[in-house]
């Protein structure tokens, strides 16, 4: 029985992991343009309802000044964070990422060992 060549079995490992990073840059690179896109087209949605609804004083609604998960799109991963509800109320933490449906990935020091929460956006406010 012949063994394989090594040196083709080395080739296709690197290029697997070539092609592995350039994936990865092109995902992290739309994930951020998406992320920016989403924050301003929130923020365009928002002044033109808000010009649509008559002035408070005259019965109309006042909308909050920024709704609560626009601030969530525009952390940056490693900024610190506390927590506001829940079983770790009032523990520090630091942002992750944003998740899908209103929830934040953070990451909390728990007795010396980092753990990864998945929490309602919500639950936590920026320092």
């Amino acid at each position: 029985m012949e063994l394989p060549d090594l040196n083709a079995i080395t080739e296709v490992v690197g290029l697997v992991a070539s092609l592995i990073g350039i994936w990865e840059f092109i995902r992290r690179s739309i994930l951020k343009k998406a992320i920016f896109i989403l924050g301003r087209l929130l923020k365009k949605t928002r002044a033109s309802i808000k010009k649509k609804l008559s002035p408070p004083w005259r019965g109309g609604v006042d909308l909050p000044e920024e709704p609560a998960f626009v601030k969530f799109l525009t952390l940056k991963p490693g900024q610190p964070l506390i927590i506001k509800e829940g079983p770790f109320a009032g523990l520090k933490a630091t942002f992750e990422r944003p998740m899908i449906d209103g929830r934040v990935a953070i990451v909390l020091d728990l007795l010396g060992r980092t753990t990864r929460l998945v929490l309602s956006e919500t639950m936590i406010s920026v320092l």
